[in-house]
């Protein structure tokens, strides 16, 4: 098992993560495993009936590709008749991302992704009105496709009479990162964060909890999260059925601590005929066990 390198040190962590695109981050990325995975065309949701105990769908994602990536995913809730639609416009150079602009026809906000040798380093979003804003700056272990750093900046813009009422988070994520045959096997997210209110003095405070994903695989299996004041998280096990090697259905189960876990829910997958390398193929498979990852991990496959 190989661990990527983790800074420590808070000065540290702030240069590197601002240093996304230096020469720490802009070589060659690791060479991709072999093709053993396939992209995904639907991606179906069901919760868990405590009564009944059915199944019963909440949400489906289809998705459309072009040169591998995806340029449109139309995802219907629960309930409603009319899918909301998401369009991804991407540049290549050498069949590589150089950037995409993801444009949410329902809400109309807007992400921009830049990338770095096909690796995302930047993610710059913000809705229609400029209300609200954010950027994530990625910087990378050992030259693989794995992250170790993020920083997070959110900018809210308001005013009272004409005086900005705005206000300014940033946040690292520190992760630890291992990984077993060039696949996750260990994240560990340690990460910092910093007061909101504009004005004060910058006070940098540790996250209360540790929030750890273990993977079986590459995939997830099972996540926790341990704090420092309170009771631990809620952890999550997932259990995974493959079928010539593609995940087909996972079923996740939730538990408090000292309670027996529960299922709540569960993942249905089927596939283009379009392969991917191991790597990102896991990746995309995380994104929807752990809906993108939030302070788990994010899983960048698009």
């Amino acid at each position: 098992m190989m661990k990527l390198n983790f800074r420590k040190q808070l000065p540290l962590l702030l240069v590197t993560a601002l240093c996304a695109g230096c020469a720490g981050a802009s070589g060659a990325a690791a060479p991709a495993a072999s093709a053993n995975g396939r992209l995904v065309s639907t991606v179906t949701r069901y919760v868990k009936y405590i009564g009944s105990g059915d199944w019963v769908v909440s949400q489906q994602m289809e998705y459309q590709y072009e040169n591998g990536y995806p340029v449109i995913m139309k995802r219907t809730e629960n309930g409603s008749e009319v899918p909301a639609e998401f369009t991804y416009s991407y540049t290549f150079e050498n069949d590589l991302p150089v950037s995409m602009e993801l444009y949410d026809a329902h809400t109309g906000q807007i992400t921009r992704t830049e990338y770095n040798e096909g690796r995302v380093w930047r993610v710059e979003s913000s809705d229609p009105d400029g209300i609200f804003e954010s950027e994530k700056l990625f910087q990378y272990g050992i030259g693989g496709p794995f992250f170790t750093d993020v920083l997070h900046v959110n900018r809210e813009n308001s005013f009272i009479d004409g005086i900005s009422a705005g206000a300014t988070m940033e946040e690292i994520d520190a992760v630890s990162v291992y990984t077993e045959n060039g696949l996750l096997a260990k994240t560990s997210n340690s990460g910092l964060y910093a007061n909101w209110n504009d004005g004060d003095e910058k006070e940098w405070m540790r996250f209360n909890g540790t929030y750890t994903v273990e993977y079986e695989d590459g995939i997830a299996s099972d996540t926790s999260a341990v704090y420092r004041a309170g009771p631990s998280g809620s952890n999550s096990h997932f259990e995974v059925k493959k079928e010539n090697g593609l995940v087909t259905e996972v079923i996740r189960s939730d538990s408090m601590e000292g309670q027996e876990p529960a299922e709540q829910e569960k993942i249905v997958f089927t596939y283009t005929d379009t392969e991917i390398d191991a790597a990102r193929y896991t990746s995309m498979i995380n994104y929807f066990l752990l809906d993108g990852g939030q302070t788990f991990y994010i899983y960048n496959w698009y």
